[in-house]
């Protein structure tokens, strides 16, 4: 990238699509930089240590092995014997670890996932040495790394106005600029993701609000202040119908519930984790139990309804469940694959979109649901999660609870069930024996 090798350049962002092969192209520009500097010091910078051993890993790959170059692979560094220059990963975990001496250049990559005090400590290091940063990301939304995209925007229209170099540019390179790339791969993943994920993933397009999920400011309500509890519970609520979204785990993840009620309001949740299996059981009959108790309607809730994750862990407390729900609630496990999980996603955001759901102003679901990401493999296929190093349990409680709330409500009328394929809604209603459909979204 030009950036390294450009004198009166300071700062380069650049927008990149996924699978365009930016870390490959900035790793090519730091290693052909770094050799004609004496006693220079390059870092490449990413949001976890795994992905900082990607950038090394490319780097390594195209130096010129040893005695010329000498490799630490534990500590990620390459180092130019003939100038004692050196190239050091770090990962953006900790801001101020890259605070401290004189740096002659940065790669940041995937800027878009780190704070903006990634970038702030990186141009400390940088103010004697006037060193080049290359910020690089799939946007994320529109954050900090938009903002930095338009200042290079602005200084760029700034210096052909006053027809001199600029210090700052600000570059877009779409998935479909790289001509290595499978054009079949890009089109089956427009048909797959949503056409604003689309634009954000393949043509580095900056949208507004989440990575996965939009509406989110609506469907918190716009609130500020959140809420750390580990559990809470509405005071009371009109209940007719609960569903209840389970998602299991023993030791590093967390166990999470959360109820929602026949209006898409959130009613409660509850968040641990390092409990034996039978315990969890009992604390979601207890959560069963507590929420129906909140409930005004007389009787309390006239059904509730649990679909809990039946992969992994939930197998065995599957069985569990099987053998001690004496209540007669309705628990049902659910197996998915990356196909499933795909239409439990798409499910959310279409309740989203639709601004359905009300949602508890939890700090912990909203930071999960605003780091949610989706990959896409080979073939174009998305792949939802959490980043990496991340949780994504809030997130797939609530779609859970959220694929009850979008099937069993239709007990007040109509099913509304979402096509994998184009993700439109369809409105199907039985009248007289005879089914009738039309698009309603």
């Amino acid at each position: 990238m030009a950036g390294f090798v450009t004198p009166h350049l300071t700062e380069m962002v650049v927008a990149i699509g996924t699978k365009f092969g930016k870390s490959l192209a900035g790793g090519g520009a730091m290693t052909v930089a770094a050799p004609i500097k004496r006693q220079a010091l390059f870092r490449w910078v990413a949001p976890i240590y795994s992905q900082s051993r990607i950038g090394y890993n490319y780097m390594r790959r195209m130096l010129p092995p040893e005695p010329f170059i000498a490799k630490n692979d534990s500590d990620l560094t390459l180092r130019f014997r003939h100038t004692d220059t050196i190239i050091q990963c770090f990962h953006g975990r900790d801001a101020e670890s890259l605070e401290g001496e004189g740096v002659s250049g940065y790669v940041i990559d995937e800027a878009a996932k780190m704070k903006r005090a990634v970038y702030d400590s990186a141009k400390t290091t940088t103010t004697l040495t006037r060193g080049p940063i290359i910020l690089m990301s799939t946007p994320r939304g529109k954050n900090w790394f938009y903002k930095k995209y338009l200042e290079g925007v602005e200084e760029m229209a700034r210096a052909k106005f006053e027809n001199r170099p600029p210090r700052m540019v600000s570059l877009t390179a779409m998935t479909a600029d790289n001509p290595f790339v499978p054009r079949e791969s890009i089109e089956e993943a427009r048909a797959k993701l949503t056409a604003r994920l689309f634009r954000q993933y393949y043509e580095a397009s900056f949208e507004d609000d989440g990575e996965v999920f939009e509406g989110l400011a609506y469907a918190f309500g716009g609130a500020v202040e959140y809420s750390v509890n580990e559990t809470w519970l509405a005071p009371e609520h009109d209940s007719n119908m609960v569903f209840i979204g389970a998602d299991w785990a023993k030791t590093k993840d967390y166990s999470c519930f959360i109820a929602l009620n026949q209006d898409g309001r959130m009613i409660g949740y509850d968040w641990f984790n390092k409990m034996p299996y039978p315990d969890q059981v009992e604390r979601l009959y207890k959560f069963i139990r507590d929420v129906k108790a909140r409930s005004t309607v007389e009787g309390g809730p006239t059904s509730v309804d649990v679909l809990h994750d039946q992969n992994g862990v939930g197998e065995a407390i599957n069985d569990i469940i099987d053998a001690t729900n004496t209540y007669g609630w309705r628990i049902t496990g659910l197996k998915w694959g990356n196909a499933e999980k795909e239409l439990l996603v798409t499910g959310l955001q279409l309740s989203l979109d639709e601004k359905q759901l009300s949602l508890y102003a939890w700090h912990t679901l909203r930071t999960e649901m605003d780091s949610f990401e989706v990959n896409t493999s080979s073939i174009g296929n998305p792949i939802y999660s959490a980043p990496e190093g991340g949780h994504d349990d809030t997130v797939m409680s609530l779609v859970l609870a959220n694929k009850l709330y979008r099937e069993l409500r239709a007990g007040f009328g109509a099913v509304i069930v979402a096509d994998s394929v184009n993700q439109t809604l369809r409105r199907i209603a039985y009248s007289g024996g005879q089914l009738y459909e039309g698009e309603v979204g």
